[in-house]
């Protein structure tokens, strides 16, 4: 008898089983055992504490966190946190805290349960769209234990992505279902809401709107005016989160237009590297790193690799076009990730780090999607490969998630300290402007554990992997200040306004300097610069110490 007849009957007699019971069957044991797999993996993360500087700071301090009823709900949607309008998440650290205050486990334990039922909905979503439960199956265990998710998941400040991703795919979830009951008001409107409450959740979810047509084009649904104008609200309600996202991250200097020493040509291949990291990261999890600086130019030209991906996105894209089989899924499930991904791409704006492994966490999905297409193949005999050739392949894919599961739980305990994170980006050596940022967030940890002294060491450590670090010079400045050493830190100021003219914090700090030195008309001119760059602080001083 055939693989494929033995399995349907398999298939007929779990089904006949299921009406007579409330026994599960073969896949729904199968998804439990992947949900036990990701808790177990991701199980060392609940022991860990706040992340000084990644984990603190306005989601945990703020006082509208700490203080959460009634009068405080309406500005959880009306504030910026941090560069970002994310309310839900900051609504759901001020639950946490309300319960639970300053332990760290009921915030992690929300991001893990998070993270299981994005599990559980990318389950159902590849089953919907492959119809094959071993397809969704394995699209689902490679969410659930990839490497490069650890970030989304371990460090509390990415609940965002947690969230966002949640209802991303519930959206999609309704959207299918508008799709298979004939375009019914109620299921559209429904996705609607979640598509809002995603919005609510992280910026990245205006991208929807655009997958939305990857969802019609799988299920070969005709292009037309309706199809065009049904998504017209959503696309509308994208414009407006995307204007309110640019305004909270230009408020906090956390986007920028690219520097001018980047060329248009050399913002494509910054692109280009962008896109060609997730996609070998997705195969090969490994050098990973909570740091990925932008490049510094070498006479004019960018590192080496920046060229060579645009090569490995071309081969790519060949591959795909001269596929036989399931090239329109293969492409389809590509598209997904690409457009998903769209908003955080380096092209025209810019971000602190050029890529970020949370960036992919939602993306993914799609590749995952794709991978258990090519399996299920494999496993139908749908494909060509001699019976050898085939088992060597599912050992191989075997393996492979093996050590993807044993790196996940390994990685996890790398975002047990800010401390011990920043080591490993230092001992990663990927290039000196990481390694400055690593030693940057050092100095930062020294600052808050009382010690001056190697603070200062530490900020300049950065300074020597990288003299164009305005942060480290601003934050050494005040340390040599608080030593005494006036001299030493004026220059540390001077040097970040001549780098940056529009850093405020430094005209403001430089100010402060010059005033205990008795320059007090300099003092006074450094403070009304500050305060013209938006630094509040400045004007209270103005007012105080200033005529």
């Amino acid at each position: 008898m055939k693989r494929k007849e033995i399995r349907k009957k398999e298939k007929a007699g779990s089904g006949k089983k299921a009406q007579t019971g409330f026994k599960w069957n073969r896949e729904q044991w199968f998804l439990l055992a992947i949900l036990v797999l990701a808790f177990l993996v991701y199980s060392r993360s609940l022991n860990q504490p706040f992340l000084y500087g990644w984990d603190d700071g306005e989601y945990i301090d703020h006082p509208t966190v700490q203080n959460l009823n009634s009068e405080n709900t309406g500005k959880y949607f009306s504030t910026f946190y941090l560069g970002m309008y994310q309310p839900i998440p900051v609504l759901a650290f001020a639950v946490n805290y309300h319960f639970s205050a300053s332990n760290p486990l009921p915030y992690k334990l929300f991001n893990l349960l998070i993270h299981l039922l994005n599990v559980v909905l990318v389950f159902s979503l590849v089953r919907k769209l492959v119809r094959n439960e071993y397809a969704a199956l394995f699209a689902a265990l490679l969410f659930a234990v990839h490497p490069m998710n650890v970030e989304s998941i371990a460090w509390l400040s990415a609940r965002s992505t947690g969230l966002f991703t949640m209802f991303y795919l519930l959206a999609l979830l309704s959207y299918q279902r508008y799709l298979d009951k004939g375009s019914r008001l109620k299921d559209i409107m429904i996705t609607f809401v979640f598509f809002l409450l995603a919005l609510f959740s992280k910026s990245m979810a205006a991208t929807l709107p655009m997958v939305f047509f990857i969802m019609d084009a799988w299920h070969h649904r005709r292009f037309n005016k309706t199809v065009v104008f049904e998504k017209l609200p959503f696309f509308a309600l994208s414009i407006v989160f995307g204007l309110i996202s640019i305004r909270a991250a230009a408020s906090f200097g956390h986007i920028e237009v690219l520097e001018a020493g980047y060329n248009l040509i050399d913002r494509i291949f910054l692109l280009s590297y962008g896109v060609a990291f997730y996609l070998v990261k997705l195969i090969f999890p490994i050098n990973l790193s909570a740091i990925y600086a932008y490049p510094e130019k070498t006479s004019g030209w960018l590192p080496l690799e920046y060229y060579l991906s645009f090569v490995l996105l071309f081969i790519i894209a060949f591959g795909i076009y001269r596929l036989r089989n399931y090239r329109r899924e293969t492409f389809l499930g590509t598209a997904f990730f690409i457009l998903a991904i769209s908003m955080v791409l380096p092209l025209f704006w810019s971000r602190l780090f050029i890529v970020a492994e949370r960036y992919v966490y939602l993306p993914y999905i799609g590749l995952f999607a794709v991978a258990g297409i090519w399996l299920k193949a494999l496993f139908d005999e749908e494909l060509k490969v001699s019976l050898k050739t085939r088992n060597w392949i599912l050992g191989i894919a075997a393996t492979w998630i093996l050590i993807f599961g044993i790196t996940t739980f390994v990685r996890t305990q790398v975002w047990q300290t800010t401390r011990k994170l920043m080591e490993d980006v230092i001992d990663k050596k990927r290039s000196p402007s990481d390694q400055a940022f690593g030693w940057f967030f050092l100095g930062n940890v020294s600052d808050r554990e009382g010690n001056t002294q190697q603070a200062i060491r530490d900020y300049s450590r950065a300074l020597d992997h990288n003299p164009k670090h305005i942060q480290a010079l601003n934050n050494r400045g005040i340390m040599k200040g608080q030593t005494g050493d006036l001299n030493s830190s004026l220059m540390d100021f001077s040097t970040a306004i001549r780098l940056k003219p529009d850093y405020a914090e430094a005209w403001y700090n430089r100010g402060i300097v010059r005033y205990q030195t008795g320059q007090t008309e300099e003092a006074c001119k450094d403070w009304q610069q500050a305060a013209k760059l938006g630094f509040k602080q400045a004007e209270t001083v103005l007012s105080e110490y200033c005529e």
